[in-house]
């Protein structure tokens, strides 16, 4: 089965585009370095998010599909990967953070976070697990049992000493992934592949980076569909 491979170069920038509904505060983002970039400019009081949307792929609920990509993010920002519905009633994905503490001046250590509708991550019964501060993840969808799979692999020093970014390019190297959670659906909506962070107040200029996307099957098997956007109230995060 054929895949559909973005590494964010130059030519990469018409693949993606600001969602204004998700999308508020300073929070911006570009193309940097060969990666999709998030930026977070210093705010004292308040919130702030932006997200964007492929509008190059569309998947459906009658084939199995899967995604892969990179994650790159030392702050306590909130950097988010997931599939959603055009109402956003139906969706799965996670969210790689770690906490900031003032006194003394600390981070705890980075997680991933499972995103599903009717629970998140922090929530009393939210479900986590340690993370690197870069890695990759991997949402799968069966056809059959219409189930999300949300995966992960941690990031490390590339054992050959080639890299000293490896596993945040799975479009190269095939990664030994952990299951973290599945999740089964009753909608049969398309969803589209959505990427971004959240943050509240925060003491300092922060970044977060997403690059080496795969998707199996290519967008060409997929109905290109015109989805629609809406409200997520649910990304909008408060953290404590």
């Amino acid at each position: 089965m054929s895949q559909y491979n973005d590494r964010f170069d130059g030519s990469a920038a018409s693949n993606w585009e600001k969602v204004n509904s998700l999308s508020f505060g300073p929070a911006d983002w570009s193309l940097s370095y060969g990666m999709l970039k998030f930026s977070t400019p210093k705010i004292l009081n308040g919130e702030s998010q932006v997200f964007v949307k492929n509008n190059q792929i569309t998947f459906l609920k009658s084939q199995n599909w899967s995604l892969e990509v990179g994650l790159l993010n030392t702050n306590n920002i909130q950097l988010q990967v997931f599939v959603a519905n055009n109402s956003f009633s139906d969706y799965f994905g996670a969210t790689l953070t770690r906490k900031f503490s003032l006194n003394p001046p600390t981070f705890d250590p980075p997680i991933w976070g499972v995103e599903i509708p009717g629970q998140s991550y922090y929530s009393q019964n939210g479900i986590t697990a340690s993370a690197s501060v870069w890695g990759s993840l991997k949402i799968d969808f069966n056809a059959s049992s219409s189930t999300y799979s949300l995966l992960y692999y941690n990031g490390e020093n590339d054992p050959s000493g080639s890299s000293s970014w490896y596993g945040m390019d799975p479009i190269t190297n095939q990664l030994p992934y952990t299951l973290l959670a599945t999740s089964t659906t009753t909608s049969s909506d398309p969803v589209n592949i959505y990427i971004g962070v959240n943050y509240g107040s925060d003491l300092m200029y922060s970044d977060a980076y997403v690059d080496n996307l795969k998707t199996v099957p290519e967008p060409s098997a997929l109905s290109l569909l015109a989805v629609g956007l809406g409200a997520l109230a649910v990304m909008r995060r408060r953290r404590s």
